[in-house]
């Protein structure tokens, strides 16, 4: 056969055409009928869909890793080959297989190119921009893969002014009161306390050791016998243990991370690493460290944590540092910067960087926390914004976390407008079918509208047609914003003209879900049931009553029209009969019994003022989506009037600014009042026996001629038409 042979030739088939693959290639990808062989220089492309790799030389089925993480796969042991199957319809780019500890062969889909294309034009704005933002030194943009980083070094600089200090404090510390253990070591000797067992081992493996002896233990045919020597234990103190090996594997790590940030850091930076340097080496010359050094203890390390590490605060911390530098910052001095396609896996990471500081910028944020903290990690004035970190449960809640199964789902970008308390929801997807997000993204940031009861969410993309337009998924209710988003010359005009308005508009308030939440759901709508019963029931009995005594009700007229004088007059009939009867019945019931009725009238009478004056008339603009409000819902409304810049609030607020007579501010006072009594209504609904003193009190707050509730109201809502 001539060495000219193109291994790749296809050859005919009856059913389909296969690629003949070389007999040296020990890994190869199949797709569909396709096989072909794996480089490990070169990436090979294949099409964006269901693939199978077969693997030849594979030692046991835990070795072999796909963009840093294990793969389940099928592992035949006499063969030693393994296969698995993956889809790669969502993990478009590029990406590294691993077997073992040597063998590495990359591949990518047919759009990888153009995705690290996308990588590359990120990278470059997230330089220029993160100077800017101050972001250059604070250690919140990195982006590293399993084995192999794609860092800047300004960021190691930060890394070790923040934690050079403090490991040379500890390692320091440790030195003069390190953590010691007592063990035993087997020795040979001629005198002590012998150890049998092991003993009796060496005189079987050594029997020249025997010697006549007149008082020796073993006696063969009338001799007796004893070792010249034998084996004894000793015991020894060491500092060899598995929390001073990791303290001197974090030193020499550390000191390793100064000398290569030394290469291409700032020149006003060499003192301070130079210093870093010096520290380290002189730490690493103390006791126990350096003899752990010499022995190569820092390499042998485990995984689960030591006793010291678990009880002595120093190996805790020096633990926590050494995870963070090894595996979370995956420092280690022989790897290397690779090339730009080696990280296409990493793209979601990198585009969720860009799409926050973007979006930070158009928001006119500025950076307070690094990221992979809690957060919020940029703020203003006005806006507090989250990036891939869970907010604080005021601020947006999962379900999920009430329930004996927590789960760790983060929205990529999370922002709080200050003002009101409503959030917005964002969330970076590094695919795009077209000028549209693609539909698994939208199935995607779905979960974000059922996991925290949200209304709108924000699916960010890089549009990979033009012109860019921004999209709304919706059915009126709820609503997915696609907004298209990648670096570009007219990019500050963009975020200005397009991104700012297009997120401003999903700013909302959540449904409640959390136990709290939902209960005060529940009993506002059973107290809402509760009342219109109690209401129908207390109207009827006033029918009665005037009809029999006329001058009864006749009084509890007058009485009200001499409290409430011209408002009186202004007020709806069924609304005023309400009133009367409520006045009548809480003065008849006799003390002791329960006053819940009369209670309940007065609110329903100021439930119903507000719906007729305010909720109905602007029914037609608003969908019919007040048609149906309670008193407590009513009260959230009108507290969040004056304040709320977006959503059904705002289109209320401005048609109430166009009707004569309404009072906005007045209205936002009047909702923070409803809200305090709603507690008595309630409890008034819920069987809870309303006693005579309640009664007064609400008859007070409702009624009172300059600021009860029913008279501010009349002032704030808009003139009756």
């Amino acid at each position: 056969m001539s060495s000219s042979v193109e291994w790749a030739r296809p050859r005919q088939t009856s059913n389909s055409t296969i690629r003949v693959s070389p007999p040296s290639a020990d890994a190869f990808v199949v797709s569909g009928s396709t096989r072909t062989p794996l480089a490990r220089d070169t990436p090979v492309l294949v099409p964006a869909g269901p693939v199978v790799l077969d693997i030849r030389g594979v030692p046991h089925a835990r070795a072999v890793r796909l963009d840093g993480q294990a793969l389940s796969v099928a592992h035949d042991s006499s063969g030693h080959s393994a296969t698995v199957a993956l889809s790669l319809e969502r993990a478009t780019g590029y990406h590294q297989l691993v077997v073992g500890a040597e063998r590495r062969y990359l591949f990518g889909t047919e759009d990888a190119k153009l995705r690290i294309d996308g990588v590359v034009e990120m990278l470059a704005f997230l330089r220029e921009h993160a100077e800017s933002l101050g972001l250059a030194w604070s250690g919140t943009i990195q982006f590293s893969g399993s084995d192999q980083v794609l860092r800047d070094s300004r960021l190691d600089v930060a890394w070790l002014e923040a934690h050079a200090a403090e490991i040379e404090a500890i390692a320091t510390s440790i030195a003069k009161r390190p953590f010691v253990v007592s063990r035993k070591r087997d020795e040979r000797a001629t005198k002590g306390v012998p150890d049998v067992a092991a003993s009796g081992r060496l005189i079987r493996r050594m029997p020249e050791l025997m010697e006549p002896h007149p008082r020796g233990p073993v006696t063969v045919d009338g001799v007796s016998w004893a070792p010249r020597e034998f084996i004894r234990q000793r015991r020894f103190s060491t500092a060899d243990t598995q929390g001073n090996r990791a303290v001197t594997r974090l030193v020499l790590a550390t000191m390793e991370l100064a000398r290569a940030s030394q290469a291409n850091a700032p020149a006003d930076t060499q003192d301070d690493l130079y210093a870093h340097v010096d520290a380290m080496a002189r730490s690493i010359r103390l006791q126990p460290f350096a003899a752990i050094r010499r022995n190569r203890g820092h390499l042998r390390i485990g995984t689960r944590a030591s006793l010291e590490e678990r009880t002595d605060s120093r190996y805790r911390r020096a633990r926590e540092l050494l995870v963070e530098l090894l595996r979370e910052r995956h420092w280690d001095p022989r790897n290397q910067v690779s090339e730009e396609w080696a990280f296409a896996a990493l793209a979601d990471q990198v585009y969720q960087a860009f799409s926050a500081i973007a979006i930070a910028q158009a928001f006119k944020l500025h950076p307070v926390a690094q990221l992979g903290t809690t957060g919020p990690h940029f703020s203003s004035d006005e806006f507090q914004m989250w990036v891939d970190a869970t907010p604080p449960s005021d601020v947006l809640r999962n379900w999920r976390d009430d329930s004996s199964t927590p789960t760790s789902l983060r929205p990529d970008i999370t922002i709080l407008r200050k003002s009101d308390g409503q959030i917005a929801i964002a969330d970076a997807k590094y695919r795009a079918a077209g000028d549209r997000a693609s539909r698994d993204s939208l199935s995607e940031v779905q979960l974000y509208l059922q996991s925290y009861g949200c209304l709108e969410v924000t699916v960010v993309f890089p549009p990979t047609a033009t012109p860019w337009q921004t999209h709304r998924v919706t059915n009126d209710h709820f609503g997915i914003t696609e907004l298209p988003l990648r670096p570009s010359a007219e990019l500050a005009g963009y975020l200005r003209d397009t991104v700012r308005p297009a997120i401003e508009q999903s700013f909302h308030n959540p449904l409640p879900i959390s136990k709290v939440a939902i209960a005060e759901q529940r009993d506002e709508v059973r107290a809402t049931a509760v009342q219109a019963a109690a209401v129908r029931t207390l109207v009827a009995d006033g029918e009665v009553v005037r009809l029999t005594q006329p001058m009864a009700m006749n009084a509890a007229e007058n009485g009200l029209r001499r409290q409430l004088d011209a408002v009186w007059e202004t007020l709806d009939e069924d609304v005023q009969k309400m009133l009367i009867t409520a006045e009548y019945f809480g003065d008849q019931v006799p003390e002791g019994f329960d006053h819940s009725g009369p209670v309940l009238g007065l609110f329903a009478a100021c439930e119903r003022l507000v719906r007729d004056r305010l909720f109905g008339p602007a029914s037609s603009l608003m969908g019919g989506e007040f048609d149906r409000v309670t008193f407590g819902e009513a009260g959230r409304t009108l507290k969040r009037l004056p304040i709320w810049r977006s959503g059904s609030e705002k289109r209320l607020r401005e048609w109430a600014d166009q009707q004569q007579g309404t009072d906005v501010s007045g209205l936002g006072r009047c909702g923070k009042a409803m809200l305090k009594v709603n507690k008595w209504r309630i409890a008034a609904a819920h069987s809870v026996l309303v006693d005579k003193a309640t009664w007064d009190n609400t008859h007070t707050i409702v009624l009172d001629k300059e600021h009860g509730l029913l008279v501010t109201l009349c002032a704030a809502l808009p003139n009756p038409s």
